[in-house]
């Protein structure tokens, strides 16, 4: 029961920074993350982070930030950006967000051990918001964190994560 309060408070905490669009003053070294998914009231800690680019799928002139969170460390194949999506197919613990041009979270899927081989998918939304961190020409920081436990598809989860994620470059737009 304690353990359950205290994660609705990191998370409380977390949405209120996100409300007011402060990021935690957490410094992590690139590739990981540091917080929490609980999927129907199963918490795993999130330790890892990855990301890369790829064009986005509606509007081909524009790239998208695929930023992957995981609870175990991925094996140098699966880093390539555009891998991330397909390795985190394999994975019993992971989050993988797509980020347009616009710093919008437009891609949210959850893997959880809870969910076996099943996984929460919201596209067009998310129920994590994203509130962008330090970014530079080769990482992305920021945070992903629900406003509260959120009930989708059945189940109920939860985000409260930092990351400081390596930058993988994909392919560039096609040019037509």
């Amino acid at each position: 029961m304690r353990h359950h309060l205290r994660i609705e408070f990191v998370i409380t905490v977390l949405a209120i920074l996100v409300s007011v669009g402060a990021a935690p003053p957490v410094k992590l070294a690139p590739g990981t993350a540091s917080g929490t998914l609980s999927v129907d009231g199963k918490v795993v800690a999130l330790t890892h982070a990855y990301a890369g680019s790829r064009p986005n799928h509606f509007h081909e002139d524009q790239m998208d930030t695929v930023v992957l969170l995981t609870d175990k460390a991925l094996g140098p194949d699966a880093v390539k950006a555009q891998d991330l999506e397909q390795a985190s197919s394999g994975l019993l613990n992971s989050v993988l967000f797509a980020i347009n041009a616009k710093g919008e979270s437009i891609l949210e899927v959850v893997r959880h051990a809870t969910l076996g081989a099943q996984h929460l998918q919201m596209s067009g939304f998310t129920n994590a918001t994203y509130t962008a961190g330090p970014v530079t020409k080769d990482t992305i920081g920021g945070v992903f964190a629900t406003k509260h436990e959120e009930d989708f598809a059945g189940h109920k989860y939860a985000l409260a994560v930092t990351f400081n994620a390596r930058l993988t470059k994909g392919r560039a737009p096609q040019k037509k």
